[in-house]
């Protein structure tokens, strides 16, 4: 857990990068709705980490390779976070495709 909880904050801000430049960049906005108070690290990062892990996931899913890419090289940290908080992990991820889901259907098949 304790190398979830280092790698919080830099595998935050590259996923909210790579969901704002997708095609379906308002999924940005879960994300940025689960940041800690500013000046916070550690566990109060974990949250967003979650959501963000969920929201690359699901978007790997369908086709965008940056995404995978990102989900591939920190699955482990996911896998530890998965174990750690399962409830936790499988909630965000049910909220993740329901939100991908909902852009999809808003936005059409964008292909990212």
């Amino acid at each position: 857990m304790h190398a979830a909880k280092a790698s919080a904050k830099t595998f935050v801000r590259t996923a909210r990068a790579l969901v704002r430049k997708s095609s379906y960049p308002c999924l940005a906005d879960a994300i940025d709705a689960r940041q800690p108070a500013e000046g916070k690290a550690g566990w109060p990062a974990l949250p967003a980490m979650s959501i963000a892990m969920a929201i690359v996931a699901r978007l790997a899913a369908r086709g965008n390779s940056d995404c995978a890419a990102l989900e591939r090289e920190y699955r482990g940290e996911w896998a530890n976070l998965a174990r750690c908080a399962p409830e936790f992990v499988a909630i965000d991820l049910v909220l993740a495709e329901a939100l991908v889901t909902t852009a999809y259907e808003q936005l059409g098949d964008c292909h990212d």
